[in-house]
């Protein structure tokens, strides 16, 4: 719990380790600088690498590593302009951390943005090179909202059975990598289909807002923001992650069976 000071005329031709309370590093080290402390301040030259347990360290003007500076703490170095590491800089925090609220919240949102990007490129993509299909999965929504539910669940539910069933028996006479293909397309789906889900209540609720037409793409953004966001909510937001994707694969699955679907030609009527 003391205090160290090694005065800058000072030099150390070995190892030098060192515990205290706060360790003032201005002389010279010959090897490798070990030290556990509540402060380590560097302004000298360490000719090895630096290995600390601290609460803070500080690498000040002046200061020269020639090693890696290895160093277990909660808190990042401060390294100024004019200090020198020639080797890596690595921090580990201390085992059993407890992670604090803000690191929790920052986490989250970082989490969401980067779900949030990964879904709105996909959404860009399905607009922009598929815009009938998108735009026709909304209005499959609004025309059979029940219709696309039980389809849905079906799907949610049979896909991956009937996808298991597939590599089973392929595992027994050839052709198990049409399970593993299924199930592939199964998760794509399931992509697809919360996108256009947030592509219908982005157009919705704008459209109920504005009491007009809305860019699809200004649609597809308000709609993953607010599904992403919900997601968020304990209980209340796993339920509406559900609805979504039942809404969705349910009404994908119409909108592609409607494409699929021969038109019927009218005959021609004799006179």
């Amino acid at each position: 719990g003391g205090t160290l000071d090694v005065a800058p005329t000072a030099t150390i031709g070995r190892d030098l380790v060192a515990s205290g309370g706060t360790l003032t590093m201005a002389g010279g080290v010959g090897r490798r600088l070990m030290v556990a402390a509540d402060t380590v301040v560097l302004r000298g030259k360490v000719a090895g690498d630096v290995q600390a347990t601290v609460t803070n360290l500080r690498l000040e003007d002046g200061a020269t590593v020639g090693g890696n500076l290895l160093y277990t703490s909660n808190n990042r170095a401060f390294i100024a302009p004019g200090a020198r590491v020639n080797g890596k800089v690595q921090r580990t925090p201390p085992e059993g951390h407890e992670v604090t609220v803000a690191e929790r919240v920052g986490n989250s949102v970082i989490a969401w943005l980067r779900g949030l990007v990964g879904l709105l490129a996909l959404g860009l993509l399905l607009v922009l090179v598929f815009p009938g299909v998108s735009r026709r999965t909304t209005e499959v929504v609004t025309a059979s909202p029940w219709a696309s539910l039980g389809i849905g669940a079906a799907l949610l539910i049979g896909a991956p059975i009937v996808a298991l069933i597939i590599f089973v028996i392929g595992l027994i006479v050839g052709g198990w990598w049409l399970g593993v293909a299924a199930i592939a397309l199964y998760a794509i789906a399931l992509a697809v289909a919360y996108v256009l889900a947030a592509l219908f209540v982005g157009r919705r609720g704008l459209e109920l807002l504005a009491h007009r037409a809305v860019h699809p793409l200004l649609a597809l953004l308000v709609g993953l923001v607010a599904l992403t966001l919900v997601g968020l909510i304990p209980i209340v937001g796993g339920v509406v992650t559900l609805a979504a994707l039942l809404f969705g694969l349910g009404a994908l699955a119409l909108t592609l069976a409607q494409i699929g679907r021969p038109t019927q030609q009218a005959e021609p009527t004799l006179t």
